[in-house]
């Protein structure tokens, strides 16, 4: 499941980039952890649901996205 999950997610970063490089994906760890805290997971344990982390994805996606639609420059 999640080699399949991988490699969608593979295609579609490979399809809004169009090209693809060994380096893509990097850095991304920050934002994984990031999303999943926005979510509601503790980073001192604890219990966090699964739709919370899909909330908290969706919300920095969401103004990812957004502030790139509306040409903010990320300096």
């Amino acid at each position: 499941m999640a080699a399949v999950t991988f490699a969608i997610g593979g295609f579609l970063e490979c399809a809004r980039t169009n090209g693809a490089t060994a380096a893509y994906g990097e850095n991304y760890e920050f934002d994984a952890i990031a999303a999943c805290v926005v979510g509601g997971v503790s980073n001192s344990g604890g219990v966090g649901t699964v739709p919370g982390m899909v909330l908290g994805v969706l919300m920095f996606g969401i103004i990812n996205y957004g502030l790139t639609f509306l040409g903010v420059q990320p300096y």
